[in-house]
């Protein structure tokens, strides 16, 4: 008969009985009457409560049988106990697991809606790059009107396998007709370009330096009137009379 009490509580009740007919045995060893009463009292054969020695050993054998099979089940239910705890660790460790996952997943998602956002903004420069794109011959044609002023040809007789770097050098540039610009806006007179030209490679703080060394020194001949430029050229007899007097 299966009962709702714990099975330790089980256990315990079945132990005690035990206990006691095992005194009531050991008392009906002791005595010479073959029948006991339970209540201490004159055993009476027949009488309700009287026990006989075949019959404590029943009992005896019914409760240790009992007793047997709670043992069995409390021996069932601590492998079940074990299994029990065994996933528990395992659920613990899962949790865990599944812990770290969520992190994981919640930095791949902040890092996939910083790419989304970055994507969104380079297809929105696209489009704009689309809808204000400039046509190839505009291009060209606006490439070609710069070389016109700003640019030199290749070496002569250049060829694919040149080694020779068949676009402008640093010095070529510095040559054209831009970097001989004035801070007015005006071209300077036509000074060879090695006179205000910085060196390779200098600053832009040089290159201005230069620039207006190069724009004072034209400033100042512009203003002498006895310079070589303002002289009168020299007449042939002049340059005769004094070849005849060397000789």
């Amino acid at each position: 008969m299966e009962t709702n009490e714990p099975l330790k509580t089980q256990l315990h009740s079945k132990l005690n009985d035990f206990s006691s007919l095992t005194r009531t045995l050991l008392e009906l060893i002791n005595s010479d009457k073959p029948n006991v009463s339970i209540g201490g009292g004159p055993a009476k054969t027949g009488e309700t409560g009287e026990m006989t020695l075949s019959g404590v050993l029943d009992k005896l054998i019914d409760r240790d049988k009992e007793i047997q099979a709670l043992v069995e089940t409390a021996i069932q239910m601590r492998g079940r106990q074990r299994d029990i705890d065994w996933f528990e660790n395992q659920i613990d460790m899962r949790k865990n697991d599944l812990e770290d996952l969520q992190n994981r997943l919640y930095d791949a998602e902040k890092l996939l809606e910083l790419t989304v956002h970055q994507g969104k903004q380079k297809l929105d420069s696209i489009e704009k790059a689309q809808q204000g794109a400039v046509s190839p011959e505009k291009l060209i044609h606006y490439a070609h009107k710069i070389s016109q002023a700003s640019t030199a040809v290749s070496p002569v007789g250049w060829q694919p396998s040149d080694p020779r770097r068949p676009y402008p050098q640093d010095t070529e540039m510095r040559a054209g007709i831009l970097c001989r610009l004035s801070t007015s806006g005006k071209l300077t007179p036509d000074d060879p370009p090695g006179d205000s030209k910085p060196a390779i490679g200098g600053s832009s703080i040089g290159m201005n330096q230069n620039n207006n060394q190069s724009n004072a020194v034209i400033k100042d001949q512009q203003q002498q009137p006895n310079s070589v430029l303002d002289q009168e050229p020299m007449s042939e007899d002049t340059s005769l009379s004094s070849s005849d007097e060397g000789m």
